[in-house]
C-alpha cells in the first residue's frame, strides 16, 4: 500500500508541477493555459493506466485481456492530449493551418479515434466474459451514438 501512495504522490506532483512550469514559457497566456491543462490531463491519464496495469495482477486471465485493452486505450487518450498542444503551437505560428480537415488536425485527432475503438473492444470483451449480450453493445449502435453527440 505504501508503494501505491508514493506512486500516486509522484503522479499528482508531476501533473501539478509540469503545467506550472509551462506557465513560465514565453508564449501567449491562452496557449500556456491550454497546454498546461492538456499536459495535466495527459499525465493523469498515464498515471491511471499505470495503476490500472499494476493492479491487474490479481485479475483472472480473461478479465486481464479486456482491462488491458482499456488501459491501452487510456494511454492513447493521454497521447492524444499531448498531441493537442503541439497542434496548437503549430497553428499559432502558422496562420495557414485553419481547416479542421488539415493533416495537422487529422494527425492530432487520430489517438482519440484509436482510444474509442480500443476502449470499445475492451468493454465488449469484459461484457462478453460476464455474459452481457445486448444490442447496445453493437459497434454500429455505439458508433452512431458517438457521432450523434
Amino acid at each position: 500500500m505504501k508503494k501505491v501512495l508514493v506512486i500516486l504522490a509522484i503522479i499528482l506532483g508531476a501533473s501539478v508541477m509540469l503545467p506550472t512550469l509551462i506557465l513560465l514559457t514565453p508564449f501567449a497566456l491562452d496557449i500556456k493555459i491550454r497546454t498546461g491543462l492538456y499536459v495535466m490531463v495527459s499525465l493523469l491519464g498515464f498515471g491511471v493506466a499505470f495503476l490500472y496495469l499494476w493492479g491487474m495482477k490479481s485479475f483472472k486471465y480473461q478479465f486481464r485481456v479486456g482491462y488491458s485493452y482499456m488501459s491501452v486505450a487510456i494511454v492513447m487518450y493521454a497521447l492524444g492530449m499531448l498531441c493537442l498542444p503541439v497542434a496548437d503551437l503549430i497553428r499559432s505560428q502558422d496562420n495557414t493551418v485553419q481547416s479542421v480537415f488539415s493533416p495537422l488536425y487529422i494527425l492530432a485527432l487520430t489517438p482519440f479515434f484509436l482510444f474509442f475503438i480500443i476502449y470499445y473492444f475492451g468493454v465488449r470483451k469484459v461484457a462478453e466474459i460476464i455474459g452481457l449480450k445486448s444490442r447496445l453493445l453493437s459497434l454500429l449502435f455505439v458508433w452512431g451514438c458517438a457521432l450523434s453527440i
